[in-house]
């Protein structure tokens, strides 16, 4: 048997750890609905960069050139032809959001 005082300290705990694992929830939840709107602002760049692979391989050398100026700031090549390329910053905090 079960004493009023033990069904009480259950109660009591079963409480305050649904009142815990709510907040939990309420946290995985928001964590969630955070990523699914990256994952959507990433889809919407991904599309454009598609967009840009394309329109560079269908590109004649001049248009070629005007795009990589876009996307490049500037390159440096060292001796033994190793390779300093310096991406536009906007470009650049696409790349690491991915």
């Amino acid at each position: 048997m079960f004493t009023p005082d033990i069904l009480s300290a259950a109660f009591d705990n079963a409480k305050e750890e649904l009142l815990h694992n709510d907040d939990k929830l309420a946290l995985l939840n928001y964590k969630l609905n955070n990523s699914q709107g990256a994952m959507k602002k990433l889809d919407h760049y991904y599309e454009q960069f598609r967009g840009w692979a394309e329109i560079f391989d269908d590109a004649t050398m001049e248009e070629r050139k005007m795009i990589i100026c876009q996307l490049i700031r500037e390159i440096r090549v060292s001796r033994g032809y190793e390779l300093d390329i310096v991406f536009d910053i906007k470009y650049e905090q696409f790349l690491s959001a991915s």
